[in-house]
This record gives structure tokens, C-alpha cells and sequence, in this order.
């Protein structure tokens, strides 16, 4: 419908923006404390995630996701006990793929039951190793996005690179590299690029993917053919309008992007620090 879904993490909220600017609330309930993740199941329903569980408690196992119904905004727990699930994307299978910050983990989320069945990685074994299902290794995986032939993007922030996971659990490096003391804004192929956190992402119909660097400020472009490209931020922790490197964003933690890639819009937070950035921006694509 062309509206935007925001998770208001401070307000406990889940809010609604519409293209004209417009906001309403859809959900802010006793016990839906602190949610991050959300995915839009259908027209009919959400799939939010909370930090906090249901009794309000926060824990490295408190992680909960919701059913969140669009007619009446009232939250059910759907699967609870996860850490800091920060990605869903829905599959073609109509199952959903979940990034597990606190346990370096990728799974599969049957929003049916509720079961969550691991694909990649091994719980509570942070590193980087390139290999399959739980012998693959990541490091705070945070933004997920399903590429046009079927494997996930995954943006795993703790090494400073983005990785591919087919749904037979291969992990391989899509972008970037793990190099230790070696993050940093560099554009070039993906064997050349270089990234400083990556955490959100978005892709497009072209399968042009975007990515927020988060600790380098910027925002930054994916081309099918692995090119990496910086396409907004001066690296400097603030907030400003501007063209290209004239912007400034400060804790850009949320990405989504319209259809046809001319339209990116930003959940440009705080970082968690209690700053007062809470804004939306929007960036055109050049």
C-alpha cells in the first residue's frame, strides 16, 4: 500500500508512515517492549520482534517474535527464548529467514508453529568461517535480504562484510572481508570493497542491494555484478541533508527501499546512546 512500517524501539511502538508523511500507531501494548525486526507476512499480518519477553524481562535468551494482526495491532507471541533476532525476511516457501545477533546464528522460522530450525552457523560460536549449516561461523549477523536467486544477503557486522547462505546452509563472502583492524569505506569490487559494520539492508527488483555502514556513517550500493559503491554520508556521526557525501547521518540502523530503486529510506536512530536522533530520511537514488 505503499506505507512505510517503523519499529520504534524507545516507544515500544510499531508505527505506520504513509507516503505523504502521515503517522498513526499500530501496535504499542503492556509487555511489547523494544522491538526491532519487522516483516510484513501478508496483507493481513506483521511478524515484529522484541528485545524484551512478554513478562518485560531482558536476557541474552529474551527474544521474542509477535504476530501482529494489521486489523487490530494486538501482539501474540509466536516464538520465544531467541536472542536478538535483527532480521526477517520472508521466503518464497512462505517461512521466514532470522539473523540471531546474540548467538551468531541464521535460521528458519515456520510462522505456523513457531519452530525455528537452524540453517548457518554455530550457536554462540562467534568467527568467520566459510562453510556449511552449523560449521559455518559469522559475527553479530544483523541485516538479512533475499537475493533473486534465492540465497540470503546477510550483513555480519562483527566482521565488517556481507555473506551469502544458500538454503542448503553454504555460507560464502559475498562482499568485504574480515581482515582484523582492517574495516573501512573502500569501493571497489567485492573482493576490494571494504565495510565498517554493516548492519541494515534492502534489496530491490534489479537485485541492487543496500547497505548501511553504521560505525563509517554511510550508506553504501551493491550492484548485481559486486561492484560496491558509497552512495551517501561523510563518515561523520550527525545529521545533515545534502547530496551524495554532503549528508551526515548518525545510527542508520533501518533500510527499505521502493521497488524500482529510486527511492531509499533511512531509520536514522540514535545507536543506542539516548541521543535525541530519531528521524526518517529519505534518499534519492541517483
Amino acid at each position: 500500500a505503499g506505507q512505510l512500517l517503523v519499529t520504534e524501539y524507545d516507544g515500544n511502538r510499531v508505527r505506520v508512515v504513509s507516503g505523504s508523511g502521515e503517522t498513526g500507531t499500530l501496535t504499542a501494548e503492556t509487555g511489547f517492549v523494544g522491538p526491532f525486526a519487522v516483516l510484513a507476512l501478508d496483507a493481513n499480518e506483521l511478524l515484529v520482534q522484541t528485545d524484551f519477553d512478554p513478562s518485560g524481562e531482558k536476557t541474552d535468551s529474551s527474544g521474542t517474535i509477535w504476530r501482529v494482526p494489521f486489523s487490530t495491532g494486538v501482539a501474540t507471541p509466536l516464538a520465544q527464548g531467541l536472542g536478538r533476532p535483527r532480521g526477517l525476511v520472508l521466503l518464497a516457501s512462505g517461512k521466514v529467514a532470522v539473523t540471531d545477533r546474540e548467538h551468531d546464528t541464521v535460521s528458519i522460522l515456520d510462522p505456523a508453529t513457531g519452530a525455528l530450525t537452524l540453517l548457518a552457523g554455530g550457536a554462540d560460536q562467534p568467527g568467520y568461517a566459510n562453510d556449511a549449516g552449523a560449521r559455518a561461523r559469522f559475527d553479530e549477523p544483523i541485516g538479512i535480504a533475499l537475493l533473486p536467486d534465492g540465497a540470503l544477503a546477510i550483513a555480519d557486522a562483527g566482521n565488517h562484510c556481507l555473506r551469502r547462505v544458500a538454503m542448503d546452509g553454504a555460507v560464502t563472502t559475498l562482499a568485504g572481508a574480515p581482515e582484523a583492524g582492517m574495516p573501512g569505506m573502500i569501493d571497489g569490487t567485492s573482493a576490494q570493497a571494504r565495510f565498517d559494520r554493516p548492519a541494515a539492508l534492502a534489496i530491490d527488483l534489479a537485485g541492487t542491494l543496500y547497505v548501511s555502514d553504521t560505525i563509517g556513517h554511510r550508506i553504501r550500493r551493491v550492484r548485481p555484478d559486486g561492484t560496491v559503491e558509497t552512495l551517501a554520508g561523510d563518515g561523520l556521526a550527525g545529521f545533515r541533508n545534502g547530496a551524495g557525501a554532503s549528508a551526515e547521518f548518525y545510527g542508520q540502523e533501518g533500510l527499505a527501499v521502493v521497488s524500482d530503486g529510486s527511492i531509499l529510506y533511512v531509520a536514522d536512530g540514535n545507536a543506542g546512546d539516548g541521543s535525541a536522533f530519531h528521524r526518517l530520511r529519505q534518499l534519492t537514488i541517483p
